[in-house]
């Protein structure tokens, strides 16, 4: 009886002979299977594309992302410059790069799916026009020069009439109205006048006085001296007159004093003025009582 084994199987096959060949050194078993791993990398991967469709990027969902490619905020201010809009300096060169990300922000025809949804399409188109107007005056010199000197050419909404003038003819307008402007070197005749016009420009101009003159501040300081010294003499002599008053009262009591005790004690004895020295030391030491050295004397035998 013999029994087929299947071709995978098989011993003599021209597939086994071809895997003994082809085998690796460290393979346990010659008739084992080749390993499925190594016929799937000789198999060539098939790449799968996958279909994407066009979605709008939104480049504001950080609204801490400082990079450059983050779109720059607007103005806090109520009536911005097209120096605020475009967050530039009146002496720096101006670029596009901003007006670029400024007019993509607030197109009114850009795809309703940013932070900028709040505001209302007015203010949007508003926006809209702020930007392409301070584009328009600030990529041209002569436009930007007549709006640093004049303010032409930029109309804030609910600010006034807007001026469509002719840059032209706002220069001419300026030249006519140039010699009736204050502190015009136009009305200098004489070199005091250019003295005075150069140190008013130049930040040399002499102090004005606000309250009064230097001489005037000075005169009153004296004056408040000298009034303040008079008024300290006369008191020092009131002063020194009391004192004086005083103290010739006290040298009159003192003379009456003495005068008085001598009259006091004139034509007296011995015991008498010893007496009397007695009562005037108890009178100021203990309060002198008078019957109280009439009692002494009065227990004293004689």
């Amino acid at each position: 009886m013999v029994l087929k084994t299947a071709p995978a199987f098989a011993i003599c096959t021209s597939n086994n002979v071809l895997n003994l060949f082809a085998a690796p050194a460290h393979s346990k078993s010659i008739t084992s299977p080749p390993r499925r791993q190594t016929l799937d990398a000789r198999r060539p991967q098939r790449s799968t594309t996958s279909r994407c469709y066009a979605t709008e990027r939104n480049t504001q969902s950080n609204p801490s992302d400082d990079g450059p490619k983050a779109c720059p905020a607007w103005p806090a201010c109520a009536n911005p410059t097209p120096y605020d809009i475009f967050a530039i300096d009146k002496s720096a060169p101006y670029t596009k790069a901003r007006f670029a990300q400024l007019v993509k922000q607030y197109h009114p025809d850009k795809h309703h799916s940013t932070p900028l949804d709040a505001l209302s399409p007015q203010a949007r188109l508003e926006r809209y026009r702020l930007v392409v107007l301070a584009n328009d005056i600030l990529s041209s010199p002569d436009k930007r020069s007549a709006y640093d000197s004049w303010g032409a050419g930029w109309h804030m909404p609910g600010t006034g009439v807007r001026d469509d003038r002719d840059i032209n003819e706002i220069y001419r307008q300026a030249d006519r109205a140039w010699r009736h402007s204050p502190n015009n070197p136009g009305m200098n005749a004489t070199w005091e006048d250019w003295e005075r016009w150069h140190g008013r420009n130049n930040g040399k101009e002499r102090q004005q006085p606000v309250f009064m003159s230097n001489a005037s501040f000075a005169a009153l300081v004296l004056a408040a001296l000298a009034v303040g010294t008079v008024a300290q003499t006369t008191r020092m002599d009131n002063n020194s007159a009391i004192i004086i008053e005083k103290r010739q009262l006290h040298e009159a009591n003192i003379s009456d004093a003495l005068r008085r005790q001598s009259a006091a004690v004139a034509g007296k004895g011995r015991e008498e003025r010893i007496e009397r020295f007695l009562r005037e030391r108890e009178n100021l030491n203990y309060d002198f009582a008078p019957a109280k050295l009439d009692a002494r004397h009065g227990s004293d035998p004689k």
